[in-house]
């Protein structure tokens, strides 16, 4: 900037800044929405960016889709649509020329005529039976191999492995990408029913992942509707739209509010099962060991009973009572034999002393009596010179009473003699 006849001179970047200064300044500008339709549209492959125009009958501006922006977009922008677009306006200082920067798009379309052609057909499927649930297909408890049918740009795929890896990491996931909003989303679709039909999966389930009710028109068509009606798989329908049912959701043997529940609708949660049966086992062994304790113990007890009562234990019983027995028993007669020992030693010496007693008095009075007797009998007599004469054993008592030749015995005091008369 510079000062030329008292006028302000300003070189064209400062000029442009000023002018980008003042439209960042305004909140009109900062975030604005414009209705039109796309010309001029050119997709930027390798950063992934549009630059196109959006006109009407009496205008146009240029226009900037960063991919930042667009990347979560499931269809292509073509010319001839007719969009909401929402952005900012800034200068791009290089050119000097203003253009809408696009943060987000949406599809112009006439939903009153497209709600009625929706009832319309949903009405006439419907009377064709297509909804009934008598022929719903029962999905899976425990698939080994599970297909999705959807966009690889989008988060669903990712959302319905993750809530199915909690509950069973064990189940394959395999996915078909297809293209899910736009001309020839319908038959992308259609094609990866088939894909997986032939490959013989055990689920398939059909992903969107949200958008409005215009970008889920593939799901709203005829040909998807009745495709997943005839498909043999059990089909899961994961839209993303919680307040719009597209006809697949009526057509599908199951619907899931999210491609997060789809995941959880596919698989069942038999991690959450093994952790209540690891659960239960624990408890089961900690039963079984208490029980198992208190049995070993009445086994104990009864073991010991029984023990108790065998013939052998009861012999060993009774034979440690009789050696008990004997020993009191041989104790006691030791004692008894002790005490009448001492009492008939005891009595012996009262006897001997008594007898001894008794003897001396018998024999004093013996030999008194004797010594009395002895003075009468006649062998005494015989000590004094006297004899006793006999002739074959009878008493000789006068002379008469023997005749020479006569054999006598002569009995004295201390023996007997022969002798032979010789007169008489």
């Amino acid at each position: 900037m510079e000062n030329r006849n008292g006028k302000i001179v300003y070189s064209v970047s400062e000029i442009n800044k000023q002018v980008s200064d003042y439209i960042k300044d305004n909140p009109v500008f900062s975030n604005v929405t414009i209705k039109g339709e796309i010309s001029n549209c050119t997709y930027q492959q390798a950063k992934g960016h549009y630059y196109f125009s959006i006109k009407d009958d009496g205008a146009l501006i240029n226009c900037v889709f960063f991919k930042k922006y667009n990347m979560r977009m499931n269809y292509k922008l073509q010319n001839g649509m007719q969009i909401y677009a929402t952005g900012w306006i800034d200068i791009y200082q290089e050119t000097g020329k203003y253009q809408l920067y696009i943060t987000s798009v949406e599809m112009v379309v006439d939903r009153g005529a497209i709600m009625a052609a929706y009832l319309q057909l949903k009405e006439r499927l419907a009377e064709e039976g297509l909804f009934d649930f008598e022929h719903k297909k029962p999905i899976p408890k425990y698939p080994k191999a599970v297909g999705i049918v959807t966009s690889q740009d989008g988060a669903v795929v990712h959302d319905i492995i993750e809530e199915a890896a909690t509950r069973n990491p064990y189940v394959q996931f395999y996915l078909y990408p297809v293209q899910v909003q736009g001309k020839g989303a319908p038959e992308s679709v259609v094609r990866g029913i088939d894909y997986f039909e032939r490959m013989g999966v055990d689920t398939i389930i059909l992903g969107r992942g949200g958008g409005s009710s215009e970008e889920l028109g593939a799901f709203d068509t005829e040909l998807v509707a009745r495709r997943v009606y005839n498909c043999t798989i059990p089909t899961i329908s994961a839209t993303g739209h919680a307040i719009h049912n597209t006809l697949v959701d009526y057509a599908a043997d199951e619907r899931a509010i999210t491609p997060t529940q789809a995941g959880g609708k596919a698989v069942a949660d038999i991690m959450t099962t093994l952790r209540h049966v690891a659960k239960t086992h624990e408890s089961i062994e900690q039963k079984m060991s208490f029980k198992l304790r208190t049995y070993q113990m009445k086994l104990e007890s009864l073991r010991a009973g029984i023990e108790g009562k065998h013939p052998a234990r009861q012999i060993e019983d009774k034979k440690k009572k009789v050696e008990l027995y004997y020993v009191n028993f041989t104790s006691l007669m030791q004692k008894k034999f002790f005490d009448r020992s001492s009492a008939f030693e005891q009595q012996s010496e009262r006897m001997k002393v008594l007898m001894n007693n008794k003897y001396s008095s018998r024999l004093n009075r013996f030999n008194v009596a004797l010594a009395r007797m002895d003075g009468l009998s006649p062998t005494a007599k015989l000590r004094g010179g006297y004899g006793f004469i006999e002739k074959d054993s009878t008493p000789v008592t006068s002379v008469e009473d023997v005749k020479p030749g006569d054999n006598l015995q002569i009995t004295i005091h201390d023996g007997t003699i022969s002798a032979t008369v010789d007169q008489s």
